[in-house]
């Protein structure tokens, strides 16, 4: 597994402080600009609620607020790519200016008393030097907030579980420092971690992330770390993500199935095509990747050798083959055989009793299904196992994109089959009601 802390190499380092010095010189002129020009304002907006000034001075809280710097200490051994990092810049960058705005537009001074000497006790160094670093009116949205929760939101999708938990309570305390050693108002705590999400969604995104830039560029193969993020972000719900990974790994999966079929075309009856059945064998194979919490999909580790395109195509061969195998699935078996006997023997009638007790249970089925659904999800099951509808055209009806309509198509014949072994359990007691 890819580590979240490594050596990135001194050529790296050195990129790092370019970029770094820059930036700092942009800091240097929005946040001590606009601080130089509100003091020379009448002005003053206020930002606080009279019940902040009740809350107490907690000195020793200096220590989270000063822990921003060690954030940015941290990055160049996170983000080991010049890619990477160049966007977390332009990141706070845009943060940085966008503060400057709030500044300007909201020119604000502290409303709690300035802390005496006695109350700040062995923390006082440190505070009086956080206090110098802070200036004096820069105070909505707080940037120290907003560019603690950048770094945040950045390094986590290349963490574990653990350590993401660990990452977001350290910038929860650092933002609660910011008021509790009175350095800023809840207001300004709010501003700044809205301001910092919105442009990381707006700029780290899109410069950033390894799957941006593979969708910009008809999907180029990205290296080992860049596939495990895309991963990982996917599996824990952003949408973008999701749609390139299902975008990945389609041609990929149905290219295998489609081979391995074929492989085995000796055993297609009357010439029967292949096409139905690698759309359905490779909804299967993408059912069989993200069953189970994606356990199949978590299981995949770059250390081993194999590129994430060829363990997806392993996985896709190795289901396809289990089908054909089993005969639970074995699409050349679904061609009808008969011996000359059976050709021969009168099929038996089924009587009134039989088949109103057949129209009975389809009608409870679809009753229950009616119940059970979404309005949409109704829609689209009819769209998918009633007219039996091709994906595209399942698309273009429901507006959906093609992994939505993968995983409705999952959810809707998980749900009928359970219904309908729920119906066997009692199917006397179904037909009477």
């Amino acid at each position: 597994m890819t580590p979240f802390l490594a050596w990135p190499g001194w050529k790296h380092l050195r990129y790092v402080a370019l970029l770094s010095l820059a930036n700092t010189a942009w800091f240097l002129l929005v946040y001590g600009g606009m601080d130089a020009l509100t003091a020379h304002r009448g002005l003053r907006v206020p930002v606080h609620f009279p019940a902040e000034l009740r809350i107490p001075l907690v000195p020793a809280m200096t220590v989270f607020y000063m822990s921003l710097y060690l954030l940015f200490l941290m990055a160049p051994f996170v983000l080991r790519t010049r890619r990477e990092f160049r966007a977390v810049v332009w990141t706070l960058a845009v943060v940085i200016a966008c503060a400057g705005v709030g500044f300007l537009a909201f020119p604000a001074q502290l409303a709690f008393a300035p802390p005496r000497e006695a109350d700040l006790g062995r923390w006082a160094g440190l505070f009086h030097l956080a206090d110098r670093l802070n200036l004096t009116y820069n105070l909505l949205p707080s940037l120290h907030v907003a560019m603690g929760v950048v770094c945040v939101a950045v390094f986590s999708p290349r963490a574990s579980k653990g350590i993401r938990i660990v990452l977001w309570s350290w910038v929860a305390l650092l933002a609660a420092a910011t008021v509790l050693t009175h350095q800023h108002h809840v207001l300004d705590v709010v501003t700044g971690w809205l301001l910092a999400i919105a442009c990381v969604k707006t700029v780290f995104d899109r410069l950033g992330l390894p799957y941006t830039e593979a969708i910009r560029n008809d999907l180029h193969p990205m290296n080992p770390e860049d596939t495990a993020i895309l991963i990982r972000r996917a599996l824990d719900g952003d949408q973008t993500a999701l749609t390139a990974l299902v975008a990945l790994l389609t041609p990929v999966i149905q290219a295998r199935v489609a081979r391995t079929l074929l492989a085995r075309r000796s055993l297609l009856a009357g010439g029967r095509g292949v096409r139905q059945e690698v759309e359905d064998l490779s909804q299967d194979v993408f059912l069989a990747l993200f069953d189970r919490d994606a356990r199949v999909l978590r299981s995949w580790e770059p250390e081993r050798g194999l590129s994430l395109p060829n363990f997806v195509g392993l996985v896709a061969e190795r289901q396809v083959l289990s089908f054909l195998r089993s005969g639970r699935r074995n699409p050349w078996k679904e061609e009808p055989s008969f011996t000359d006997d059976e050709l021969d023997a009168e099929a038996p009638e089924s009587g009134p009793e039989e088949i109103v007790a057949s129209r009975e249970h389809l009608s409870l089925l679809l009753d229950r299904l009616r119940e059970s659904l979404s309005p949409l999800g109704w829609r689209l099951f009819d769209l998918l196992f009633v007219q039996e509808l091709s994906q595209a055209e399942v698309q273009a009806a429901s507006g959906l994109s093609a992994d939505a309509v993968y995983a409705w198509r999952s959810r809707l014949r998980r749900a009928a089959q359970r219904l309908v072994g729920e119906m066997s359990e009692t199917p006397a007691t179904a037909r009477k009601s």
